[in-house]
C-alpha cells in the first residue's frame, strides 16, 4: 500500500483511504508551489514580518563566525535589520580587595579599558567581515553574562530572530553552553549555526510539530529562513497512535504556496528519536522545532525533545518559542 499523498489543492483524503493507510507508519503529504508572481511576494513579505531585526551573537570564535555569516546571509535575504553582538561582563569588571590593598585598582581599570576597546575593534572587523557599515550593519557592545546579555539584546532590538554558534565537536555539545543557555534564556526564536548557509537560504528543512502554538512558530520561522524552491517537511511523531493526526494535511494546505514544498510525515515512535532517525536517512541543513517557553526557574529546562535536537542533530536547528514567551 502505498502512503497518502495530496497537494495543498487538492481534496482531503477519503475516510477509506485512511483506513488502508493506518497499516503504513508513515503518510506523507505534499503542497508543490507552483512558482506564481502572487506566491513569491507572499513569501518575501513573510520572511519580512517575521525577521524585520535579527540579532546576531559572537565570541570571536570560528563557530561565531559561521553564526554572523549565517545571519548576515539571512539578512540580506529578508532586507532585515543585522545587529552583531559581543557580551562583556563590563559591571562584573571591578578591582577586587586584593587589587585595592595593594594599590594596584587603577592598573587593574586601565587593563579593563583596554581589553574593552580590543574587544570593541575585534567586534568592529567581525562586522566588516560581512558587509560593514556601508552595508547598514550595526555591532553593538552588552553587558552581562552572555546568555542574559545576548537574551536582553534580542528583546531590546525587537529582533525576530537571534543566531548563535556552537562549537560542538566530535560529540553532543556540552549541557551547559552558551548556546544551550541562550535557548532556554531567549523568548525570541534562536538559530544555532553549525554550517554556513547559502546566500539563498535553506534548501531541506525538517520541522518537528506537534500542532502546539510553538511547534507552529516554528514551521513560520522555517519558511521565513527557507530558500525559494526548498522542501519543508513536517514531521509529527504520534506516538502509539495508529492513524495520522488529520491537522497535519491541514497545515500543508495552510503553509504551502509561499516559495516552498512542504510535505507531510507521521510516523509512530518517541519523537526525539524519530527526529533523529529522519535525519539520519535524508539530508538536512536546518531543523526546526518549538520549545515550552518556561519563564522563571523552569526556563532552565529547555524540554528533552529540544535539547536532544540541538545536541545530536548534525545541522543547523531552530527553536521558537511561544509567541506569548517573554523575559
Amino acid at each position: 500500500m502505498r502512503p497518502t499523498t495530496r497537494t495543498s489543492t487538492s481534496r482531503f483524503v477519503t475516510h477509506s483511504t485512511r483506513r488502508r493507510a493506518r497499516w503504513h507508519t508513515t503518510s506523507t503529504a505534499s503542497a508543490t508551489w507552483r512558482g506564481n508572481r502572487d506566491a513569491a511576494v507572499a513569501a518575501i513579505a513573510n520572511r519580512g514580518r517575521a525577521m524585520k531585526c535579527i540579532v546576531a551573537a559572537t565570541d570571536f570564535t570560528p563557530a561565531s563566525d559561521i553564526a554572523v555569516r549565517q545571519a548576515a546571509a539571512l539578512a540580506r535575504r529578508a532586507g532585515a535589520r543585522l545587529v552583531v553582538v559581543h557580551a562583556a561582563n563590563i559591571e562584573g569588571a571591578k578591582p577586587d580587595l586584593f587589587e585595592r590593598i595593594t594599590g594596584r585598582a587603577d592598573a587593574f581599570r586601565q587593563d579593563v579599558r583596554a581589553e574593552l576597546a580590543a574587544r570593541k575593534k575585534q567586534l568592529e572587523n567581525v562586522r566588516d567581515g560581512v558587509g560593514g557599515a556601508e552595508a547598514g550593519i550595526e555591532c553593538r557592545m552588552v553587558d552581562g553574562f552572555p546568555d542574559e546579555a545576548i537574551a536582553r539584546a534580542a528583546v531590546d532590538f525587537d529582533a525576530g530572530l537571534v543566531v548563535v554558534g556552537t562549537r560542538r565537536g566530535e560529540g553532543p555539545i556540552l549541557l551547559g553552553s552558551v548556546s544551550e543557555r541562550v535557548l532556554r534564556a531567549s523568548p525570541r526564536p534562536v538559530l544555532v549555526a553549525r554550517a554556513p548557509v547559502a546566500e539563498a537560504g535553506f534548501a531541506r528543512i525538517l520541522a518537528a510539530v506537534d500542532f502546539e502554538p510553538a511547534s507552529e512558530r516554528a514551521v513560520e520561522m522555517a519558511l521565513a529562513v527557507a530558500a525559494d524552491g526548498a522542501t519543508v517537511d513536517l514531521l509529527h511523531a504520534r506516538g502509539d497512535a495508529d492513524d495520522p493526526d488529520p491537522r497535519g494535511e491541514q497545515w500543508v494546505e495552510r503553509f504551502g504556496g509561499r516559495g516552498a514544498t512542504v510535505r507531510y510525515h507521521s510516523h509512530r515512535g518517541h519523537p526525539s528519536q524519530q527526529i533523529l532517525d529522519h535525519i539520519d536517512r535524508e539530508r538536512y541543513d536546518l531543523v526546526a522545532l518549538g520549545s515550552h517557553g518556561h519563564r522563571g526557574w523552569r526556563r532552565w529546562w529547555l524540554g528533552s525533545l529540544a535539547e536532544a535536537t540541538v545536541r545530536y542533530a548534525p545541522c543547523s536547528a531552530l527553536v521558537a518559542p511561544p509567541e506569548s514567551a517573554s523575559v
